[in-house]
C-alpha cells in the first residue's frame, strides 16, 4: 500500500478554485478601472497581493488539515481560525475601526493579507506595498517551512 500525497490534491483544488474566482475578479477589476480610474499599476498590485494572500491562506488551511492527522476532533480548530480569520482579515468589520494598539498586534499577523491588505491598496493612496510585500513574502516563507515540518 502507497501512501496517499496529500498536498498535491489540495494545491490542484485550490488553484481550480483560484481560475474560477480570477474570472469574477478580473470582471470587477475592469469596471473599476474605467468606472474609478484606477491605474493598471495599482490593479497589478492589488493582484499580486491578492494571490499571495490567498497562498497564505491555503498554507494556513493545509497546517490545520494536517493537523487532523494528529488529532481526534480537528472541528474545533476550525472553527477557532475560522473567527480569527473573519475578524483579523477585515471581512467582519475594517480594521481600520479597531483601536491604535489592537492595530498593531493585527499589522502582525497574516490574516490582514487575506482581504483588507489589497482592498485597502485599492483604495487609499496611504498603502506602502514595498512593505506589505515583504510582510507578505516573509509570512508565506514562515509558512511553507511549517508546512515541510508537518
Amino acid at each position: 500500500v502507497r501512501p496517499v500525497d496529500y498536498l498535491l490534491p489540495k494545491i490542484s483544488k485550490f488553484f481550480s478554485w483560484m481560475l474560477i474566482y480570477f474570472i469574477v475578479i478580473i470582471a470587477a477589476l475592469i469596471f473599476v478601472y474605467f468606472w474609478n480610474g484606477i491605474g493598471i499599476w495599482k490593479i497589478a498590485q492589488f493582484c499580486l497581493l491578492l494571490f499571495i494572500g490567498l497562498v497564505i491562506e491555503f498554507s494556513i488551511w493545509f497546517i490545520i488539515g494536517s493537523l487532523s492527522f494528529y488529532m481526534g476532533k480537528i472541528r474545533g480548530v476550525v472553527i477557532l481560525v475560522s473567527a480569527i480569520r473573519g475578524l483579523l482579515s477585515g471581512s467582519l468589520i475594517t480594521l481600520s475601526f479597531f483601536p491604535e494598539w489592537s492595530q498593531r498586534f493585527i499589522e502582525l499577523s497574516p490574516f490582514r493579507f487575506l482581504l483588507f491588505t489589497p482592498i485597502n491598496l485599492l483604495l487609499t493612496e496611504d498603502v506602502n506595498f514595498k512593505v506589505d510585500m515583504v510582510s507578505a513574502i516573509v509570512w508565506r516563507i514562515s509558512n511553507y517551512r511549517e508546512i515541510a515540518v508537518v
